[in-house]
């Protein structure tokens, strides 16, 4: 399993996607995690970042770094289908400026980026929607309303053979909000900052349960409009004994194999 979850789009270590891209480990893999960060994930990703991205672990977090040029030379021509269906009930010009700004961003660390958008899948089969999905070796999945997304992943039947893939390492997962967030066993409470009504069809309450416990992205980020609700549901969490994977902006949770780290 090879995940980059960040709380908001590349995050300060894109260097770390590049890295699992071109099946490196580098450094803060398994027994080198520093106090108040990730150790090794042990079943699943269980028990690993339970205070990641809070402000007491603030100053744990390793500082931004930029990919090497090594790590660059062996991703340069890596394939990223980009997938944008969180930004499905935005106005057609809006949802296009934030498919060019995924493919921009991610063309800049050397990738060849393309969007692979889901509608185009609709009712496919589990085969026909597997290779659509592993036609590159990495996912990146932006962030726009979660529900919304769920839905597409549900109507497209990506929601049945994507847990299997990232789980069977078939394929790199990386994303940012909306696209870590879909990972959770369960999306209560997100629907304080996402509108469950912007989904063309009743809501599905459930993630697709490749994370233990809720990815909450944009704790303690003021320069996030999101923040202090995703912040106090973090909160909430914590308050009735529930884990969570809450995240600052710049930060993003890393995990290869059985190990798990926020960097």
């Amino acid at each position: 399993m090879r995940l980059y979850l960040s709380s908001f789009r590349l995050g300060d270590r894109p260097d770390r996607l590049l890295a699992l891209l071109a099946g490196a480990t580098g450094s803060g893999t398994a027994g080198t995690a520093e106090p108040g960060t990730a150790g090794t994930a042990g079943a699943g990703i269980v028990g690993t970042t339970e205070t990641a991205g809070t402000a007491e672990t603030a100053g744990t977090t390793e500082t931004a770094g930029t990919a090497g040029a090594g790590i660059v030379g062996t991703t340069e021509t890596a394939g990223i289908a980009v997938i944008a269906n969180a930004m499905d009930a935005q106005p057609p010009g809006e949802r296009q400026a934030g498919v060019r700004r995924e493919l921009r961003a991610l063309a800049g660390l050397g990738l060849r980026p393309f969007e692979l958008d889901l509608r185009d899948h609709y009712g496919a089969s589990p085969a026909e929607i597997r290779r659509a999905l592993t036609r590159a070796p990495a996912l990146w999945v932006r962030g726009g309303n979660v529900f919304v997304l769920r839905h597409a992943l549900a109507r497209s039947g990506a929601d049945r053979v994507l847990p299997a893939l990232i789980r069977d390492d078939a394929i790199v997962y990386a994303g940012y909000s909306a696209g870590p967030c879909v990972l959770s066993p369960d999306l209560r409470g997100l629907d304080r900052c996402d509108d469950p009504a912007e989904a063309p069809a009743p809501p599905i309450w459930t993630g697709l349960g490749v994370l233990d416990r809720p990815f909450i992205p944009h704790v303690d980020s003021p320069d996030h409009p999101e923040s202090p609700v995703l912040t106090a549901l973090a909160a909430e969490h914590r308050a009735r004994g529930v884990p969570v994977h809450a995240l600052r902006d710049g930060q993003a949770l890393v995990v290869e194999g059985a190990t798990a780290r926020v960097w």
